[in-house]
């Protein structure tokens, strides 16, 4: 088996643990290959990828607890020099049975600090994105208290990281430094840097086993709710307590990241302690009798702004108006914080116009880059014997496409396909006619075919109907255009002609 070179994880056992999409980065600049390339070798890709789904999204989104996640890391232990155990607490993997699954709780594309940055490149040089930035509730640095960044400074591009071939500190796309602080100010409050998110991840980096069982949340819940009832809790000092929401987790449902925070809040307990289940150690004289109120940051997210039905139409008819192209159904609902299904639900007529002119704009676009395509492999093609020395092949003029436009490759190669097929059947029908001593079929505007007189005539006649003839193939010569007229006139006798004989 191939073995990949030996790069050890960053900040093992602690909570600025280094991500796995960041050790990926950095494996493949490694290699000098992009990350998709690194990836599609791994024996993973036929059951993880088939696809090509995954490079199609954020490389960020690679912590989540998820198949797709176990199945890289378990394809990457067998060839890199860290073990899986390792490469798992990089990731949020450890609490794929204990909590729900939740996309909203991972940032959807790569964050850094930009201090946290210039530090390691003047300490070890060694530059690496913790894995704690990954996760959409913590919004700031804990260490500088300055909001973590999500695109360039310089050319505000987002970070994908899929075809990445330089350093973390550098933009994939304009170059520009990515630890300038950019007068940023370290002013953020401590919520924003979710110091109980950070505490869990050093709980999950620094245990050998960290999984945690499926329905401990629960398991605490129902502890916890049953001593309540016991002890009589004087109702003044739950005020702040939503029971009734707590309740409906004593059961097998499991929680999100974010409800879990919450629930961990009003219990007065660690994320650590809510997911493994283990109420040995929790206080139970009731803690979470607190008169402290949620935290804004942990509460549902509010949308007084569109609860009314009239006021969201109002906002539905004015986003679609202000837009540019027809947007999609789904870039409507994101815009306006609802789901798709709520729009259908109250706005079905709305929603299916919406729909319908989206797929007639993707319709539009299709046959536009149909069309852009098709004019830029004829015009390759007819300069192709000017511009390159060598014969033009499917290949060649595929790799000169792909490097010179930016059209997608299958679309480049059935277009290709089907002009050098078309070149080829014109060229044997020019070769035929030449043959017989006639005109080819569309170089003539007369139905009947006509004698070639000269030779002169019969040269210029192939060319202009062969094309690209003198790239697929060597040129006639005057003695193959001689003996092809030589052989249609012996053929009907001294005296006659093709044209004469039919």
């Amino acid at each position: 088996m191939t073995r990949l070179f030996p790069l050890p994880l960053e900040g093992k056992g602690s909570a600025d643990i280094e991500s796995l999409p960041s050790y990926l980065l950095r494996l493949a600049h490694l290699h000098a290959v992009p990350v998709s390339r690194l990836l599609n070798s791994l024996p993973y890709e036929r059951q993880v990828n088939p696809a090509n789904k995954l490079l199609s999204g954020s490389l960020g989104s690679v912590v989540r607890p998820n198949s797709t996640t176990n199945r890289i890391i378990d394809a990457l232990s067998g060839v890199c020099s860290e073990d899986c155990s390792a490469l798992r607490a990089a990731t949020l993997l450890p609490l794929g049975a204990a909590m729900a699954r939740s996309a909203s709780s991972f940032a959807p594309h790569l964050r850094w600090c930009p201090f946290c940055l210039t530090e390691q490149v003047a300490s070890s040089e060694i530059v690496y994105f913790k894995l704690v930035w990954q996760l959409s509730g913590v919004k700031a640095c804990i260490h500088h208290r300055v909001r973590l960044r999500t695109s360039c400074p310089a050319c505000g591009c987002l970070q994908r990281g899929w075809r990445r071939m330089v350093r973390l500190n550098v933009c994939e796309h304009c170059g520009a430094k990515l630890d300038e602080p950019a007068g940023e100010t370290p002013d953020r409050p401590l919520q924003d840097c979710a110091p109980d998110l950070l505490h869990l991840v050093r709980e999950t980096a620094s245990t050998s086993t960290p999984d945690f069982p499926s329905g401990g949340s629960c398991q605490v819940v129902r502890t916890l709710i049953h001593s309540l009832k016991e002890a009589g809790a004087c109702p003044d000092r739950l005020a702040h307590v939503d029971v009734l929401e707590i309740s409906r987790y004593a059961g097998r449902r499991l929680m999100s990241l974010p409800m879990a925070r919450r629930v961990a809040f009003q219990l007065s307990i660690t994320l650590r302690e809510l997911f493994s289940g283990d109420v040995a150690g929790i206080n139970h004289v009731f803690g979470f009798c607190l008169l402290s109120r949620l935290p804004a940051d942990l509460g549902p997210a509010t949308r007084d702004h569109l609860a009314g039905e009239q006021k969201m139409y109002q906002s539905l008819i004015s986003l679609v108006e202000r837009s540019e192209s027809a947007p999609s159904l789904r870039e409507v609902a994101r815009q306006l914080g609802v789901s798709v299904g709520a729009l259908r639900y109250r706005f079905p007529r709305e929603t299916e116009q919406i729909a319908r002119a989206w797929q007639r704009r993707q319709v539009t676009v299709s046959n536009r880059r149909l069309g852009r395509v098709r004019n830029v492999v004829a015009e390759c093609i007819n300069q192709w014997g000017a511009q390159h020395r060598g014969p033009l092949t499917k290949k060649g003029l595929l790799r000169f496409l792909r490097a010179t436009t930016d059209l997608p490759k299958e679309p480049l190669r059935r277009q290709i396909d089907f002009a050098l097929t078309v070149l080829q059947a014109r060229r044997e029908i020019s070769r035929r006619c030449l043959r017989q001593g006639i005109r080819e079929p569309w170089n003539g505007i007369r139905k009947q075919p006509q004698v070639l007189n000269t030779m002169n005539g019969s040269r210029r006649t192939f060319r202009a109907a062969g094309g690209m003839r003198n790239e697929l193939n060597a040129p006639a010569t005057s003695k193959e255009l001689c003996s092809g007229h030589r052989q249609s006139t012996d053929a009907h006798g001294p005296g006659q002609t093709c044209g004469s004989a039919t």
